[in-house]
């Protein structure tokens, strides 16, 4: 049965290609909803029967209630961060209604278009697909009035044929690579299982220093590390790809990704130095990358160090060989993303394809779950996870560093010009003993 659709203003529209951005000052982490008819599917089997639904013009956005914290520990931290958290939604919220008008009679009826019967609180819709592209799919969370998009994902079917497949299985493969020479994160309180790395800046690297890059593993010979610059360099060349990616999903995440690097003259993902000139200042959208893999799962939780509203991930399973992406589905499932508050699960082993993501992992309580025994016992196959972001922390740093001269900046930063030449005096030390004891 078809439903009675409010249409909102044309100007709110989403538009199908992303035109360039200017930079704004106003930070905002609306999702556009395309302007066509959409389907709706079962959570556990995207390709059930549809219901076709009019359409639906959306930019949604309301002050999300966030779960308490677990950790004692931290509780001070924790409230500060929540209070701030809060206060910046309350505001966008507030402008986005007042662009909105009548906001509610667009979303009246929306509560009965899901066809979901193991969740109330959220729905999930496809998307029409835009210049043959994948179906994107946008999970709402329908606990709040006006119901809110919490994430976006699409999977790429591996074809040899699609440049898009190819490009994202070279940039999986860079930062796995990237990923083997860099030291475990082991400070993470929410880490169950699995190993987590980070590539990119992080604040507090070393002693004495208020910022770097985080740190290459110990005892790496300097073949290694001259092969992990090669690798460096090519992830310099996804900056352009990384950026039209999260604009596809959003070109209001995109927008407000740029103005936080901007207001702090934040270094990108693959710059070299902190302060030096970079040539692609506009493609600035995130300032590291964690690298989840090997049998990972967590606690409950929220990203309250992402300072990003929205963050965009990608996920694969893939050979454990040469991290080639591989078109895999495990029986049975029981690996994903979960998200608590909407009962709702996202199942890597039931999708054959790249999943790109872009979701709400500040405000929306989220969990990797445990991957099954034919996942975590496979010889040859792992489970890929990353996530982009702007670290809280990081940012922190970088607004001191204003106030600074660039002199001062590079003497409080391991960036990665100060750490190769460290790692390469380390591993040629490490060399000539190993020559020495052989020798005498």
């Amino acid at each position: 049965m078809l439903l009675p659709f409010c249409p909102l203003p044309s100007s709110l529209k989403f538009k199908k290609s992303a035109p360039p951005l200017s930079h704004s000052s106003n930070y905002s982490d609306d999702v556009m909803v395309r302007t066509k008819p959409v389907s709706v599917h079962h959570q556990n089997d995207l390709n059930d029967e549809e219901t076709i639904v009019p359409p639906i013009d959306a930019i949604v956005r309301t002050k999300p209630k966030i779960e308490h914290h677990e950790d004692n520990n931290n509780q001070t931290d924790y409230k500060r961060k929540l209070t701030q958290c809060q206060r910046q939604h309350i505001h966008d919220s507030k402008q986005i209604m007042s662009q909105l008008g009548h906001s509610n009679t667009a979303y009246k009826n929306f509560s009965t278009i899901s066809t979901d019967k193991k969740s109330a609180n959220a729905s999930w819709f496809k998307l029409p697909s835009i210049n043959t592209l994948p179906h994107p799919y946008v999970l709402i969370d329908k606990t709040h009035k006006p119901f809110l998009p919490v994430c976006i994902y699409e999977i790429t079917p591996f074809d040899v044929s699609s440049g898009h497949s190819q490009i994202l299985e070279d940039l999986i493969i860079t930062l796995m690579s990237l990923s083997q020479n860099r030291q475990e994160i082991k400070t993470n309180k929410q880490v169950l299982g699995g190993i987590m790395k980070g590539i990119g800046f992080c604040p507090g690297s070393d002693a004495g220093k208020s910022a770097g890059v985080y740190s290459r593993k110990a005892g790496l010979s300097p073949l290694q590390i001259e092969l992990d610059n090669m690798q460096w360099t090519k992830l310099q060349k996804y900056d352009e790809l990384i950026y039209s990616r999260i604009s596809h999903f959003s070109q209001l995440a995109t927008q407000e990704n740029q103005s936080l690097m901007e207001a702090a003259k934040l270094p990108n993902i693959s710059q070299l130095e902190w302060t030096s000139a970079y040539p692609k200042e506009e493609l600035k959208s995130f300032s590291n990358d964690i690298i989840t893999q090997y049998r990972f799962f967590n606690k409950t939780h929220q990203d309250l160090n992402d300072l990003n509203a929205w963050t965009y991930g990608i996920f694969s399973f893939v050979s454990k060989k040469d991290f080639h992406p591989l078109p895999t589905v495990f029986t049975p499932s029981g690996h994903g993303l979960h998200f608590p508050k909407l009962r709702m699960e996202i199942d890597f082993s039931k999708k054959p394809g790249i999943m790109e993501l872009l979701w709400k992992t500040s405000t929306m309580v989220h969990h990797t779950t445990k991957p099954s025994p034919a996942i975590m016992n496979h010889e040859e196959i792992t489970h890929f996870g990353c996530s982009f972001g702007i670290n809280h922390k990081l940012f922190n740093v970088s607004q001191k560093f204003l106030k600074i001269s660039p002199t001062e900046i590079k003497s409080k930063v391991n960036a990665y010009f100060e750490r190769n030449v460290q790692d390469q005096k380390r591993a040629k030390k490490s060399q000539l003993e190993i020559v020495f004891f052989a020798k005498y």
